[in-house]
């Protein structure tokens, strides 16, 4: 009975532990984007306060608003576009460059965490490959250390095409961080461009108006966004179960094998 008793609890708590660590990881996502949330939901309040002082100060009404940007909406409306391109931007830069650091450092990694992390990036699509097979080898790893040691040939082999493929992936990020910050500076470039065209004429009140409103609409939509990525990662990790199965619990004997009576 102690025997029987043992081997299923030590069986449903590898299952109980499986499933921690798949929610350990969705928790280390939501930590992340909370950051990110709180950082974004400052710089919306703040742009929110500046607008509101600005309207205040200028005398500017809701009702005479469409007037105010009739001549340039549609340069307005596509220096929004730019900017928000911009933010995406400095998002993704800043997830590759954590993932890069947690591929760096972290010996036991998780690559279902960096998925998650990647999930809507526009990387993603060449990442994911990599990713994913760099988890087939350590599944060969650990796969493989059930019959021989960390010391054979063939685990030395794997550890080394590991290796080699982490190296590979720190350095497609890299440089997808170096086209990125390249992009960033273009974009930039031609948001001047085109403030200076369709403001030429125009006096430094309706600029910064616009500017405050671009801010404001571009801080509101990505923080809405990631509402919408914490509540889908959420969602997910309620519904996490592990790999993993008892097909069937130790049972107690109804005769005893030894002795034979």
């Amino acid at each position: 009975r102690k025997s029987a008793e043992i081997t299923n609890t030590i069986a449903e708590k590898f299952i109980e532990f499986d499933e921690n660590k798949k929610k350990e990881s969705a928790n280390n996502i939501i930590k992340y984007i909370d950051q990110q949330m709180e950082n974004v939901f400052t710089q919306l309040n703040s742009t929110e306060q500046d607008l509101h002082d600005f309207r205040q100060q200028n005398n500017i009404r809701s009702t005479n608003e469409d007037l105010l940007f009739n001549k340039s909406n549609l340069y307005t409306s596509k220096m929004s576009e730019l900017e928000s391109k911009l933010l995406n931007i400095d998002f993704e830069i800043i997830t590759l460059e954590k993932i890069a650091e947690k591929i760096k450092k972290e010996p036991e990694l998780k690559t279902y965490e960096i998925l998650a992390m990647l999930s809507g990036q526009q990387s993603e699509v060449f990442l994911s490959g990599m990713i994913n097979s760099l988890q087939e080898l350590m599944n060969r790893r650990e796969i493989l250390l059930f019959d021989v040691t960390a010391n054979n040939h063939k685990i030395v082999t794997i550890d080394e095409q590991i290796k080699s493929k982490k190296e590979t992936i720190i350095d497609f990020v890299n440089s997808t961080i170096v086209r990125l910050k390249s992009e960033k500076t273009e974009y930039s470039r031609k948001i001047r461009e085109m403030e200076n065209q369709v403001f030429v004429d125009s006096s430094y009140d309706e600029i910064e108006y616009a500017r405050l409103v671009r801010l404001y609409s571009i801080n509101e939509e990505f923080y809405s966004q990631l509402i919408k990525t914490k509540a889908e990662t959420m969602i997910s990790q309620a519904g996490y179960v592990s790999d993993n199965l008892i097909l069937e619990k130790a049972s107690i004997p109804v005769t005893p094998d030894f002795p034979i009576l």
